[in-house]
């Protein structure tokens, strides 16, 4: 009867760590998400430079 008890609590401390391990790992994803989608959003916000001017600096002799 021990074993049987001792088998189950062992079971049930084996889904808890399992639980939390996997909990903390989706919390983390779910930062990971959140920071990516905040950098991308702020960097599509920010002016890009024209290629074509960009072009045009590199073959216009300088002065």
């Amino acid at each position: 009867m021990e074993k049987i008890i001792d088998a189950v609590l062992g079971l049930i401390e084996a889904v808890a760590i399992t639980g939390a391990i996997g909990f903390g790992g989706a919390m983390g994803l779910r930062a990971l998400h959140d920071e990516v989608r905040k950098e991308t959003i702020e960097a599509l916000k920010r002016p890009t430079p024209s290629l074509s001017h960009f072009s045009k600096q590199l073959t216009t002799p300088s002065r």
